[in-house]
Order: structure tokens, then C-alpha cells, then sequence
């Protein structure tokens, strides 16, 4: 053999070149083995992505809520909403919708997974439920939601028996989560703080709500409740006042042509333009009865309005309540 003919070398070359390339493409389908599983090597494709997994289970919080104000005799709904703790202020907002609402009863539910079923059973011991087209007396009801990570709601039509002599009642809701019993949430009714039935309404057919835009979720509930108990048409500027309309002729003609100024008194109403241009030329026209205040939160009224009472129920418990949550003073 004539190692120094080109020809040989030239073959040669072609072979090498040709292994390594052959080498190259098997290495890449290799895997290599390493404690019994088989592993892709440096030159391995990249592992496929994994199929999306469903939603881990999450924690859930059932919130009773019923209206403030109830009045035996009068249907009412009793809302429990189910929820997660990030969405609780959207709740709470929705909640007082139509009317101001008191949380009555909460509990967590923990590792509820997406699709599951939960339900709520009221077996009354006082309220009346409605099963069919006619109220009665203690019968079940069982209602239902399908979990699905977001804010629900399930309500239950019910009324309290006009002859009920108790001021208070507890009843039990009992919750299922698939089916399976987890535990009861015990809701308590008072009605002798939360009948707010007042004689100075008997006659009021209108009344126009000056109030500050900073407390009009609140406000909105409040007027949902006296609209509910005492059927009082209220002018509201967000429900009457259209596009074109001159607002400040048409709010001061309303002030002057209903039956009642509601003042709806707090920090922001005291400092509002517009609640002071409004209470004045109501007091103006019509004198201080004409007036009638309605407290948010304990807050020095005008000098004109002191005869008022401006220290309502709401105000009180308020008062109460933040004193327990600030505890005794020390020191």
C-alpha cells in the first residue's frame, strides 16, 4: 500500500468525516441510564411541556349575611356567600346591594377543589320558608352551587312569624361539600337592635337624600331599607338626574317639593358644598322639622340642626363596637 497516494487520503477523509457525522445524529437519539432511569444526554431534544394541571384545591369562606333592619311579618332573604378571602370586599359591596346587610355568621371550608358541590341546608327552628307558593313552619330547604373559583351566592327567601314573641332567635345552617356533612354555621337574629321601625316615617310619601358621593355605598343601603319598610319614594341624583338636565335648578326645585330631607350626616357630608347648599335651603323654607337626620358616623352636626337627634342606633353600636376593638386604655 502507498501511504503517500492521494487517492488513499482522499478515501480516508471521506470515512472519517462520514463516522463522526453518523456518531453526531445517533448520540442525539441516546439516552443515557443513570440509577435505573433512562435520562436524555447533553444532545437530547428538550422534555415536552407538561399538560396544564387542574386548580389546587383552595380555602373557601361562607359569609351569612341578612338585612339590618327586619321586620317580623316581612319577607327577607338570608344570603350566604361563598367566596375566597381575596375577593371579600367585592363581596361585602354586593352583599349590601338593595340594603345594608350584617354579617351574621362565617366559617372557612378548607381544600374545596374546583367543580366541587357545596350546599346549604336551613332546617328552621322560628323562620318560615317558602318551599312551594305558601309560607310554613319548619320546613327544610336545601340549596346548592357549583364551586367554580369565583364569588357565589346562595340565598334563602324566609320570614319571621308577626306573633314571634322573642327578641332574638339562632338557627343553623348545615354545609355539604360533595355531599359529605362538614359542619353547621349558626346564624342570630335580633330583632330588638335591628327593627328600626320609626313613627316619625308613618307619613312621609317622599324625601330627597343630600349626602356626600364619598358615603354613597353606604347611603344606597340605608335608602334601601326605608324605601323596603316604609315604601318612601327618594330622590336620589344618581337615579334621577339625566345628561342635559341643569343640575343645580333641578336638585334645589327637588329639595323644596319632597316631604323629608334625609341628611345623611358623617365627616365627608360636613365638609360637602353641595350637602350644605342642600340642608340650608331645606332649613330656609321649611324650617328644622323638615329635616331628618340619618348619623353614618358620630359627627359634630351643624350649629343650626343641634336641637336634632343626630345619635340614631347605627351611631351607638358603631361607637360601642369600635370601643371594643380599641380594648381598655392603658396606663
Amino acid at each position: 500500500m502507498n501511504i503517500h497516494n492521494p487517492a488513499l487520503w482522499l478515501a480516508v477523509g471521506a470515512f472519517t468525516a462520514a463516522a463522526a457525522i453518523f456518531y453526531m445524529v445517533r448520540s442525539r437519539r441516546t439516552r443515557v441510564t443513570m440509577g435505573g432511569k433512562s435520562m436524555p444526554d447533553f444532545y437530547s431534544a428538550p422534555p415536552e411541556k407538561t399538560a396544564p394541571q387542574p386548580d389546587s384545591p383552595s380555602i373557601v369562606t361562607l359569609s351569612a349575611f341578612c338585612p339590618a333592619a327586619i321586620q317580623k311579618g316581612y319577607p327577607f332573604a338570608l344570603d350566604v356567600w361563598v367566596y375566597v378571602e381575596s375577593d371579600r370586599e367585592s363581596v361585602l359591596e354586593l352583599a349590601n346591594r338593595g340594603g345594608v346587610k350584617t354579617e351574621s355568621a362565617s366559617r372557612p371550608l378548607h381544600d374545596v377543589p374546583i367543580g366541587a358541590s357545596i350546599a346549604i341546608r336551613l332546617a328552621p327552628l322560628y323562620l318560615q320558608t317558602v318551599p312551594g307558593n305558601v309560607w310554613k313552619k319548619r320546613v327544610p330547604i336545601m340549596k346548592s352551587i357549583t364551586w367554580k373559583g369565583r364569588a357565589d351566592v346562595i340565598s334563602f327567601p324566609v320570614m319571621v312569624s308577626p306573633t314571634l314573641e322573642l327578641p332574638r332567635i339562632q338557627e343553623r345552617l348545615e354545609v355539604f361539600v360533595n355531599g359529605i356533612f362538614i359542619g353547621d354555621l349558626y346564624v342570630d337574629l335580633d330583632f330588638e337592635h335591628r327593627v328600626l321601625i320609626n313613627s316619625r316615617f308613618a307619613k312621609v310619601r317622599s324625601a330627597f337624600a343630600s349626602y356626600s358621593s364619598e358615603d354613597r355605598l353606604e347611603v344606597l343601603g340605608r335608602i334601601g331599607m326605608l324605601t323596603q319598610l316604609f315604601n318612601i319614594d327618594v330622590f336620589l341624583d344618581i337615579e334621577k338626574l339625566r345628561g342635559g338636565d341643569d343640575f343645580e335648578e333641578r336638585l334645589m326645585a327637588e329639595v323644596v317639593s319632597r316631604d323629608k330631607l334625609l341628611l345623611f350626616w358623617s365627616d365627608h357630608a360636613a365638609k360637602s358644598s353641595w350637602v350644605n347648599r342642600e340642608w340650608r335651603l331645606a332649613f330656609q323654607t321649611h324650617g328644622i322639622s323638615f329635616i331628618e337626620p340619618v348619623p353614618l358616623r358620630p359627627t359634630q352636626p351643624p350649629r343650626e340642626l343641634k336641637a336634632l337627634q343626630f345619635k340614631d342606633r347605627y351611631s351607638i353600636l358603631a361607637d360601642y363596637a369600635e370601643r371594643v376593638e380599641r380594648g381598655p386604655k392603658t396606663g
